[in-house]
């Protein structure tokens, strides 16, 4: 999901950020616009040139944090961080880095949050309250409240404490997505309390996988759930915004299959994410041209 509503821009669009220019660094082609240097971050990500593309990734987040296109590029370093292992302390030293000067820009709320996502788990409801406190009535607000949310959810013996911030969710944003995202997260604790007792017969684990990956324009997606209810399929690009919801209606249960088309999608990387009784599962998708 977009944590950020419709506040991301598709680089696909006419923006500012297409006419920024990169400085020489390293190596870098002075002459290409912030839009084609991640593109080229992109290309060296998918190749498997994981060094080059971290350092591309860098220093476009560096040089321009206001632009929708560096929030990509902060994604991208993410999973390029998950991809080589073993280089934490590093990612946080880079996190560390980045201005602070300007306090309430997206990237800097993002960054906190992965060095909160990165610390010893019993700093994080702190870390969160301290940006709450700077992002009040911004349209991060909903989406810390959120995040404070789901840290108590998955915690054993905390459920009264993710109640009560789903409870304030409801409260000051009743239509908001997250606000919809926490009562079906709420909503599966208690289904799978009540599937412990009524599963019967031949078991199914839950699965959302698709073949082949990466893939050109098509793919089949299967996914099965042990526990008949509501099942919602979305893909997502890799700033957050939604593509397509593939699958939204209630199931048996079962493992099902389908082909999908994405020949109207761009190369890149592609986030499929399930929701249903049985909890949530994501698959990261690759589609190359």
């Amino acid at each position: 999901y977009d944590p950020f509503g419709d506040t991301y821009q598709n680089i696909g669009k006419n923006n500012s950020a297409k006419s920024a220019r990169i400085e020489p660094e390293d190596g870098d082609n002075p002459t290409l616009s912030l839009k084609d240097k991640y593109k080229a971050a992109l290309s060296k990500y998918l190749s498997g040139e994981l060094s080059e593309a971290r350092q591309m990734c860098r220093n476009i987040i560096l040089s321009f944090p206001d632009s929708a296109i560096t929030l990509s590029a902060f994604y991208l370093l993410l999973q390029i961080e998950g991809k080589t292992g073993n280089r934490r302390d590093s990612l946080n030293s880079f996190l560390s880095s980045i201005n602070p000067g300007n306090l309430k820009k997206k990237l800097y709320l993002l960054a906190k949050l992965k060095l909160a996502d990165n610390a010893q788990s019993g700093s994080y409801p702190q870390v969160i309250t301290g940006l709450q406190n700077w992002y009040p009535d911004t349209v991060m607000a909903p989406y810390l409240l959120f995040k404070n949310f789901k840290y108590y959810l998955d915690i054993p013996n905390n459920k009264d404490s993710a109640l009560v911030l789903k409870n304030s969710l409801m409260a000051a944003y009743p239509h908001h997505k997250l606000t919809r995202e926490a009562k079906i997260l709420m909503g599966m604790e208690e289904l799978q309390k009540a599937a412990s007792n009524l599963k019967t017969g031949k078991n199914i684990n839950p699965v959302l996988e698709n073949y082949p990956n990466p893939f050109n324009p098509t793919t089949t997606i299967r996914y099965g759930i042990s526990t008949p209810g509501e099942v919602k399929i979305i893909l997502y690009n890799i700033l957050g915004e939604t593509v397509r919801i593939i699958v939204n209606e209630p199931k048996e249960k079962g493992v099902f299959t389908f082909s999908f088309n994405a020949g109207r999608l761009s190369s890149g990387i592609y986030i499929c994410r399930m929701i249903s009784a049985d909890g949530v599962l994501v698959r990261k998708m690759l589609l190359l041209r």
